[in-house]
């Protein structure tokens, strides 16, 4: 039996309405009931990724911001953190201002915006169904200096979402270039910036480390280019139907989409009886 069960979020365990099916909740319940450690794994931010684990019912561990950061089981520490530095910060700000999009920071429980864009307008459609003490806090920037100066050894990743497909790649080509950062899509739209070395990959082996878990009982389930490194870093992984081709390719397993009822499908194929 698997120890450790690494449930990425978009895609995966919400709807494309960005909420949780009810099918999927009781999967996770089973999960959890049956011993294993559910850990919800996601490039959003902590106060956002937390949202979703009480409408489960528990306080998983969870691993954010593409894992830089990592909160235990509880939420009463951090088993790891690692943040941006400044000076990267305004290389990605230097590169980005060439692009004319919107840019977009975030620390563990605040977004930091430019503009009310993308990932602003879906953290306000998020905010209306929550009560005022779980709100994602949203700021909208003028001087990129000043917050940065402010929140220095807070802000743990950038995100870029852009319409134009091809203008995303050029951009992810860019800052591929820049020394220091890791780059990776969390969808054929978005681009996301971390510290070098920062992965969802590298989240999951430090946090199978902490329980003394082995690598043939970690089993991860996941949709996009940023769940490829935890793939690799588990016994079984398992794609979505919507993930891309070269996403099920890496894959051990493919399910049915997150529209499908695929994430309650794998769990009751793959994990649950194994």
């Amino acid at each position: 039996m698997y120890k450790l069960l690494c449930v990425d979020l978009d895609g995966t365990l919400l709807n494309d309405l960005k909420d949780i099916d009810e099918i999927n909740i009781e999967a996770l319940k089973k999960v959890y009931k049956s011993g294993i450690i559910v850990a919800l794994t996601t490039g959003r931010l902590f106060s956002s990724a937390a949202v979703y684990s009480e409408k489960i019912g528990f306080k998983f561990p969870l691993i954010c911001s593409n894992g830089a950061l990592i909160i235990e089981a509880g939420w009463n520490k951090a088993l790891f953190k690692k943040e941006l530095s400044i000076i990267n910060c305004k290389k990605i700000i230097s590169l980005l201002k060439k692009f004319n999009v919107t840019i977009v920071f975030n620390s563990s429980n605040i977004v930091f915006s430019d503009k009310e864009g993308y990932s602003v307008k879906i953290f306000n459609k998020l905010n209306e169904n929550l009560p005022w003490d779980k709100k994602i806090k949203i700021v909208l920037v003028s001087d990129w200096d000043l917050i940065f100066n402010e929140y220095e050894n807070e802000i743990l990743k950038c995100i870029i979402t852009e319409d134009e497909l091809d203008k995303v790649s050029e951009i992810k080509k860019a800052l591929k270039e820049i020394d220091g950062l890791e780059v990776v899509n969390s969808s054929l739209n978005s681009v996301e910036v971390m510290t070098k070395g920062v992965s969802k990959g590298q989240a999951v082996e430090l946090l199978a480390k902490r329980y003394n878990i082995s690598k043939d009982k970690i089993a991860s389930i996941g949709d996009s280019e940023n769940d490829i490194s935890m793939f690799k870093a588990s016994g079984v992984s398992i794609a979505m139907g919507n993930s891309l081709a070269y996403v099920k390719e890496i894959a051990d397993y493919v399910t049915e989409t997150n529209e499908n009822k695929g994430l309650a499908k794998a769990i009751d194929r793959y994990i649950l009886n194994n």
